[in-house]
């Protein structure tokens, strides 16, 4: 969403131009709440998104994201549903963006225990030239993101399209936001890590 209203917002100060964009949103969670939620401020922002041009289709996935294997038949759903049966004019060899956000409450063997398979599956499945992995995470005192994604790639072996290695894909940002649940601005920092998925 952020990402759609930033080009809305550079689309009104002219620093795009306002043409057509298909964008398909498949958005995955343990919770059912948490997809609704996202699903009625995409709806509230619609009307937004069309006067930009952006054309918006929105499909929730209630998934455990710790079962490896429901992720995997979840992933190969979308994939061919996108690749078959295109929605909103998305084409046959679609670019496709990963979001990932808010799992630096996991610690570490538990990432590595219930986790590290899925992301594993997630990155590997969608590689492929325009494919990108973007994860965000709150900044804490543990390092999480820094720590834990970098060695993730290594184990896996994941390694960037363009040679870069390690803290070079790690970006620390400051941003604010509105709290859903108290209502009030929040001031923070954040690790932002992007990994281009093109096959090497």
């Amino acid at each position: 969403i952020s990402i759609l209203n930033t080009i809305c917002k550079m689309r009104e100060d002219g620093y795009l131009a306002i043409e057509s964009l298909d964008v398909e949103i498949h958005a995955l969670d343990f919770s059912g709440i948490s997809l609704n939620y996202y699903e009625e401020l995409i709806k509230s922002l619609n009307d937004t998104y069309r006067q930009y041009g952006i054309n918006v289709n929105l499909s929730k996935h209630e998934v455990d994201i710790t079962d490896d294997n429901l992720v995997k038949a979840k992933i190969d759903s979308i994939k061919n549903s996108v690749n078959i049966s295109p929605k909103n004019g998305v084409g046959s060899d679609p670019r496709f963006l990963l979001l990932c956000s808010a799992i630096s409450g996991v610690n570490k063997q538990q990432f590595i225990d219930y986790f590290s398979n899925s992301y594993k599956t997630i990155a590997k499945s969608f590689q492929g030239k325009n494919s990108a992995f973007l994860w965000v995470e709150p900044l804490s005192k543990k390092n999480w993101l820094p720590l834990h994604w970098v060695e993730f790639m290594a184990r896996f072996g994941i390694t960037p399209s363009d040679g870069k290695a390690g803290d070079s894909y790690i970006v620390k940002q400051s941003y604010n936001w509105i709290d859903p649940y108290i209502l009030k601005p929040v001031f923070t920092e954040g690790d932002y890590f992007l990994m281009d998925l093109a096959q090497s």
